[in-house]
This record gives structure tokens, C-alpha cells and sequence, in this order.
């Protein structure tokens, strides 16, 4: 990078706007570019998996040997990034140069592919993330070190017995889950939080249209699961066992946990809700007066009326919700084991396992309705059932996943006996994974079966990616 700056950057600087012209076109001056895009390229991802060693080094204790030998692989691989991206460049046109005017590297592209836009897109969000990546790293090992100091004084006998109930999860492992559930739930949250901001830039058309109140709630609801997942699930993958038995029996440990129990009942509700209303449009009426807005807002008060009454009920039987890091997973405990409590976990246990056959059968009729629907509706009418018909479809998708995520959930013992003790952990990713997606696969179903929202999010990204290409000019590397 020195050799850029030293060869390029500072003659330029120095020299008039005519007299290195011949210059700034010899291969020289493109070797030294290029020497700069190596560097460059080499250090950011070199940066990265340093962290990612050091990650690994707080969290997981190695030989000397071990970490030499992984030091050298992260550099060998840093380089080869390095020196690809420079050929990547090459074959898509793209070529760095200095402006003398604005004193700064600029990126600009000549004779580009098809694909050279989404290529400088990768690069610049690349150079975005990997400082945030990077920060959040550094805090989670900072906590790690925190933790360390504060769990110190526990005996060594008694740490040897928590040792005792480590699963054969490895650190490494904890990481990668850790860093999984991470993505899935920051990605979680932006399609929600984009959801809402399509909900208030498009409120003209979206508050005629009750029905959607729906969907409002359930982004709240979903919400609600992602905070057990941010502040609880997450942080307890990456640690240690030892390192946060205090926090586990904290109360905000409590608070976050059963805001999952919370949003979860509310959800189910909410979805058992809109089916009704679908079965209500399509069954039950035979004039197309579908917009029954206190009909709405009457089942979504219920909705979370009975989250509410789960939620009090199973604190006040001592039913809470854990988190397994063994098997990364979510469990129900029972502290107080009486008829009642056992009771309220079956009713539960088989609310769920019977909604979703209830809510399939249901959307095999309103299909069935709307298909037949289309021999008798006026041509004044057929309009908006054409748009009851896509909401329908919008909750037949949400419906079918939340089929799979329950299935998943509840066929644990099925999943035991196929996969073993061993395994059951890696089948215990996947179930969380679909519970993740769960929470954000409403906002996807609105985006893919409302014309409205989708064009609103297509424009905003077509507006992100100009300004993004725009900003490569004159970013400086």
C-alpha cells in the first residue's frame, strides 16, 4: 500500500494537472494500483481473521503449536483473497486511480460485465461489515474476560463438576452456532423493521385495508421472540458454562425468556385469528363485505389477551422456559410439579400439535372456496377478490411454515431415536434456525404476495444500490 502512496500519490500531488499524463497511463503507475488494491484487500481480510484468532484464542484455550499452525493458514488464505480480488477486478473492468483534484482514490469502471455492479457492491459492503463484525467480536471477547475474572474464585473443585456437563460441543462449534443464530436473527429483524417502515411510507393504502392489523401484530410479536433469541439464546451459545450461571438466574434472564413464551402464544393466536377471518370471508359470507375492521381488532385484543393469561399462568406454576447450550436448544422446566402444571404443558403441547392440522384443513377450504368463487363473482367483484385471494395465498404461506417450524419443534423424541444422543444437537440447530426464520417469514409473505410492499421494496433498494455505486467514486480505498 506504502508503494502506491509513495509512487503515485505523492508525485501526483505535487505535479500540475498536465505534466504526469503520460504517467498516470504507463504500466507503472497500474502496477502500483494494483499493489494498493492487493494490500489493501489482503489487510482488511488479514484483520478479520485476526479476529476471528483471537475469538478463538479467549474462548477456546490451544497448544502453541495448534495456533501456529492456524496463524500461518489465515495468512496464506488472506493473501490468496487478496490477489483474487485483484484478478476479480481486472475481469470486471473495475480499475482504482488517484483524483488529483479531490486527493483522494477513486473507483471507476471500464468496459464492466453485467455483474461488475453487484461485484463493486460485495466490495463496499464487505468494507462496511467488517468493522462492525469486527466490534462486536472484540465485545464479546471483552465479556468472555469480564466473566473470567469474575468467576475466578469458584472453587476448582466445583468447576471440575460443572466441566462434567460440557456436551461434546466444542468451542469452535459454540462459535459457529452462535455466529449462525447471529445472522439469522440481525437479518430477522431488518425485514421486519423494513416491513414497518413500508407499513408507515404507504399508510394511505395499507389503513384502508384492516386486515393487515394482522400483520402489524405479529411484527410485534415477533419482536418479541427475537429479543430471548439477541438476549439470551446468543450470548449463552458463545459463553462458556461457567461463565454465566449468574446471569441465568437473573431477572432479566426471566424477562427475555418469556418474552419468547409471550410473542410465541400471541403469534399462534394471531395466525389461528387470520385463518378464522379468511374462513369467515370466503365460507361464511356470501356478499364480499370482508372488511370487518372490529371484528379484526377485536381478535387481535384476544390474541394478546391469551398471551398474556399463558404467560401469568405458567410463571405462577412454576413453568418457565430454559435454554440448553449443550443442544442449543429451547426447554420447558417445571419447578413445581403439580396436576395443574402438568396439565397446562400438555394443553400446550397439544395445542400445538393439533393448530396446525386445524389451520391446514382450514386452508384447503378457502382454497377450495376461492377456486370455485372465480364461476360466480361479477366482474364488478372481481377486483377485490383478486386481492382477498392474495392475502389468502400471503396467509396459506405463513401458515404452511409455521406447519414446519411446530413440526420440527415437537417431533423431538422421533428425532432422538433417528439421530441419536450424539446428534441431536446438529437437529437442534435446524429447529432454532426455522424458529428464527419464523419470526421474520410474515414480512417475507407480505413482500412476496403484496404488489404494493414489494414495489416499495424494490424502489428502496434500486435507490440504495445507485447511491452505494455513487459513493465507490469517491471513497477513499
Amino acid at each position: 500500500m506504502n508503494s502506491a502512496q509513495f509512487f503515485v500519490v505523492i508525485p501526483l500531488t505535487y505535479a500540475g494537472m498536465d505534466s504526469l499524463t503520460d504517467y498516470s497511463s504507463s504500466s507503472f503507475y497500474k502496477i502500483f494500483m494494483e499493489l494498493d488494491s492487493i494490500g489493501y484487500n489482503c489487510s482488511i481480510f488479514l484483520t478479520l481473521l485476526l479476529t476471528v484468532d483471537r475469538l478463538i484464542k479467549v474462548f477456546q484455550d490451544n497448544h502453541n503449536d495448534i495456533e501456529r499452525r492456524r496463524v500461518y493458514i489465515f495468512t496464506l488464505i488472506s493473501w490468496i483473497y487478496g490477489i483474487t480480488i485483484m484478478v476479480l477486478n481486472n475481469i470486471f473492468g473495475v480499475i482504482k486511480s488517484y483524483d488529483r483534484k479531490s486527493f483522494c482514490f477513486v473507483v471507476d469502471t471500464v468496459n464492466p460485465l453485467p455483474n461488475t455492479e453487484s461485484f463493486l457492491i460485495y466490495t463496499q459492503t464487505l468494507s462496511r461489515l467488517t468493522p462492525v463484525i469486527m466490534l462486536l467480536a472484540y465485545i464479546a471477547c471483552f465479556v468472555k474476560l469480564k466473566f473470567s475474572k469474575l468467576s475466578s474464585s469458584i472453587d476448582g473443585n466445583n468447576k471440575d463438576m460443572i466441566r462434567t456437563k460440557i456436551s461434546s460441543s466444542t468451542m469452535v462449534e459454540r462459535i459457529l452456532v452462535g455466529t449462525l443464530y447471529l445472522i439469522l436473527n440481525i437479518t430477522s429483524v431488518a425485514i421486519n423493521i423494513s416491513a414497518i417502515i413500508t407499513f408507515v411510507q404507504k399508510n394511505e393504502y395499507f389503513k384502508d385495508k384492516p386486515f393487515f392489523i394482522y400483520n402489524h401484530n405479529l411484527i410485534i410479536a415477533n419482536f418479541l421472540m427475537s429479543i430471548a433469541q439477541i438476549f439470551a439464546i446468543i450470548p449463552l451459545t458463545y459463553a462458556n458454562l461457567t461463565q454465566l450461571v449468574e446471569y441465568e438466574n437473573s431477572i432479566f434472564y426471566v424477562i427475555f425468556m418469556e418474552c419468547d413464551t409471550l410473542g410465541y402464544n400471541c403469534s399462534i393466536f394471531l395466525i389461528l385469528s387470520f385463518t378464522l377471518d379468511r374462513l369467515i370471508t370466503f365460507v361464511g359470507c356470501k356478499s364480499i363485505q370482508v372488511y370487518e375492521k372490529t371484528r379484526i381488532i377485536i381478535m387481535v385484543i384476544i390474541s394478546w389477551i391469551y398471551g398474556l393469561f399463558m404467560l401469568i399462568s405458567t410463571l405462577f406454576y412454576g413453568i418457565y422456559k430454559r435454554y440448553d447450550r449443550s443442544n442449543y436448544t429451547l426447554i420447558v422446566v417445571t419447578t413445581r410439579i403439580t396436576s395443574f402444571s402438568r396439565g397446562l404443558v400438555e394443553y400446550e403441547e397439544m395445542a400445538s400439535k393439533v393448530l396446525p392440522v386445524f389451520l391446514f384443513i382450514s386452508c384447503i377450504i378457502c382454497f377450495i372456496k376461492a377456486r370455485m368463487m372465480n364461476k360466480f363473482n361479477s366482474r364488478v367483484l372481481s377486483t377485490k377478490w383478486k386481492f382477498e385471494k392474495r392475502i389468502l395465498f400471503q396467509g396459506i404461506a405463513f401458515v404452511m411454515f409455521y406447519e414446519v417450524e411446530a413440526l420440527l419443534f415437537y417431533q423431538r423424541q422421533l428425532a432422538l431415536h433417528l439421530f441419536g444422543e450424539k446428534n441431536i444437537r446438529f437437529y437442534f440447530i435446524v429447529t432454532n434456525c426455522a424458529v428464527i426464520c419464523f419470526t421474520c417469514f410474515n414480512s417475507i409473505t407480505l413482500y412476496i404476495f403484496n404488489e404494493v410492499s414489494r414495489n416499495h421494496l424494490f424502489k428502496f433498494l434500486e435507490n440504495r444500490n445507485v447511491s452505494t455505486v455513487i459513493s465507490i467514486v469517491t471513497i477513499p480505498h
